[in-house]
């Protein structure tokens, strides 16, 4: 089965085309031919000629693959295309997974998962396939884009790699060579990678990742970098250049302690530092707090029994009951998301509200001194986004309980507590 696709980007590209289909035809091979008008279709979606023929050629290489039932597909790259595509990300900055090249065999997993591309040609520079088509009589046609030097890869074709071999005549096998050596260390890393993924990573979604600052942190930057490379291309699987400079100004941020700090990596996404993860996401993507219990609604009066469900996972049951020498075995079970409380010492109704500019608390222990909620909650690392709608509870003159932090002092059990207010946070 052979797979034409026309893009339409010059004037005899229709002839291509019916000289594909007739041979074909002639050496009894089934043939698929799609047109599209590429050009049109990059300035409708803004992108550049290169990447966006790339992407609509793939995409009719694969669907023709998947509705024919295919294994793989197999494409025509060799040694100058690869030569060619490692200068290109030598020039633009790539690290390692840029400079290793095109493998024979690998999956694009934005076109598809399951479905290999193969290139049978890529030790085969372009003059040897030439010969062989002459020798043996087989007719090709000669792309002529191929000599306008406005493409940045025909650039490199026609200019830097003949300048390149003023210096040494052998410039290309010599290239081709340092591919091999760069693709084994490549797989080395990756199986180093794969290791290391398993204990940094917490969580995959389609519009973020979170990965574990301090395992981050303890990683060889190399190891770091290669992670990080790898939860951008889980994002954006269509990435094929990753400019160093944003591994190094993201390894800043991951060494640095700014928690709650954003910054733009490429392709529309960016990165942000929480107190103990690092969140790689969409531009403009707010993750939902699921580490922090949130509330967003009216402040309310609570009574007990009670059990309420909180929109992000979070469940709240409270209850009162007599203290009856309670105590130590209620101190054996404290936790942050549990309070037991001194049920007289709440001044009327107990509240559920979010936080007001200017709330302060009595921590437990602080007799007599109050302290702001807003410093508390830089003091516990409770990032920026959870805060506001941090669930607070208060009587009617003051906060008893931060959830996840403290109670208050005044509300603390004693010898003398006759009735108790058990409030719990549970994941559900």
């Amino acid at each position: 089965m052979a797979a034409h696709f026309d893009h339409s980007l010059r004037d005899t590209s229709s002839d291509d085309a019916l000289f594909v289909q007739n041979k074909c035809k002639e050496w009894g091979i089934p043939c698929v031919v799609k047109k599209m008008d590429v050009k049109e279709f990059c300035r409708e979606n803004g992108q550049n000629i290169e990447e966006g023929a790339r992407n609509l050629r793939y995409e009719f290489l694969f669907d023709t693959a998947k509705n024919k039932g295919a294994s793989s597909v197999l494409v025509a790259h060799h040694a100058d295309d690869q030569v060619e595509t490692v200068l290109m990300h030598f020039i633009r900055g790539a690290g390692l997974s840029g400079l290793k090249g095109m493998k024979y065999t690998s999956y694009l997993e934005k076109f598809s998962k399951t479905i290999p591309i193969i290139r049978p040609l890529l030790d085969i520079f372009r003059k040897q396939i030439e010969m062989y088509c002459e020798e043996n009589q087989v007719p090709f046609v000669v792309d002529n884009t191929n000599s306008d030097v406005t493409y940045f890869r025909n650039r490199l074709r026609h200019n830097l790699i003949p300048e390149m071999e003023t210096y040494n005549p052998r410039f290309r096998e010599t290239l081709i060579r340092t591919t091999h050596s760069l693709q084994a260390d490549h797989d080395l890393i990756n199986d180093m990678v794969s290791n290391e993924w398993k204990k940094v990573i917490i969580e995959i979604q389609a519009r973020f990742i979170k990965l574990n600052l301090a395992e981050l942190r303890s990683q060889p930057k190399g190891l770091r970098w290669n992670v990080i490379i790898k939860a951008v291309k889980i994002l954006r699987p269509d990435i094929r250049d990753f400019d160093q400079s944003v591994l190094i100004r993201l390894d800043e941020l991951i060494t640095g302690d700014i928690h709650g700090k954003r910054i733009d990596l490429i392709n529309h996404l960016e990165s942000y530092l929480g107190s103990d993860a690092l969140l790689i996401c969409e531009s403009g993507y707010k993750e939902p707090v699921k580490l922090f219990p949130q509330y967003n609604q009216t402040h309310q009066s609570l009574g007990f029994p009670l059990e309420m469900d909180f929109d992000n996972g979070w469940q709240l049951i409270g209850d009162t009951s007599d203290n009856n020498e309670k105590m130590e075995y209620i101190s054996s079970l404290l936790s942050n998301y549990e309070a037991w409380l001194d049920y007289d010492s709440i001044e009327g109704d107990v509240i559920l509200r979010n936080v007001l500019p200017g709330d302060r608390i009595q921590p437990l222990g602080n007799d007599g001194h109050h302290t702001k909620v807003s410093d508390i909650f830089i003091n516990h690392r409770i990032p920026k986004d959870a805060r506001q709608d941090y669930p607070i509870f208060c009587d009617t003159r003051e906060i008893i309980w931060l959830p996840g932090i403290m109670i208050s002092e005044k509300c603390k059990l004693s010898l003398a507590t006759k009735k108790i207010l058990h409030l719990k946070f549970t994941k559900v």
